[in-house]
């Protein structure tokens, strides 16, 4: 695994040498599309949450007095369901110590960015492992359309040779 989540009050938690060993010897690669970057410590779960309901909702074939009513409904449920105590200990707050124990490498067309960080919550679509093979390619093949890695801290990952 890429992630590793301990929840404090289960004992030590995460080992540093499980740590070291994965952050030297896996790399995880993160590509600019990718709508949710496995960095499940730095998301707001609930808003997460809410956003892909609300977004589900949308697209149900209802007439619009009836999405509304069902609107209405399926928030109240997830209000109630995101409250429990259960949900927010075994769900939340144990997202909330998850560590990225890979070394990170960030695929992008563009400029580096925060990784970490969720751009949109209301456009959560499928994306492609041909989405990152095409822009790893990209940036590690001369004469290919323009593409760039970058490590976690922003610094460019240099791999071609022209």
């Amino acid at each position: 695994p890429s992630i590793c989540g301990a929840y404090p009050h289960d004992g030590d938690g995460l080992h540093p040498d499980l740590a070291a060993f994965m952050h030297e010897r896996s790399i995880n690669y993160v590509h600019e599309d990718d709508p949710c970057p496995r960095a499940w410590a730095h998301l707001d779960i609930e808003q997460l949450v809410i956003a892909l309901a609300q977004q589900q909702l949308e697209q149900l074939p209802l007439p619009s007095a009836v999405r509304g009513r069902a609107h209405d409904f399926t928030l109240r449920r997830l209000s109630d369901m995101l409250a429990r105590t259960d949900f927010q200990q075994h769900v939340l707050d144990t997202a909330k110590h998850y560590q990225e124990l890979s070394t990170i490498r960030f695929l992008t067309r563009g400029a580096f960015r925060n990784w970490t960080t969720m751009k949109k919550f209301d456009q959560l679509t499928d994306h492609y492992i041909s989405s990152y093979m095409n822009c790893l390619r990209d940036a590690t093949y001369p004469g290919s359309r323009p593409a760039s890695v970058f490590d976690e801290r922003g610094n460019p990952v240099q791999w071609r040779s022209e």
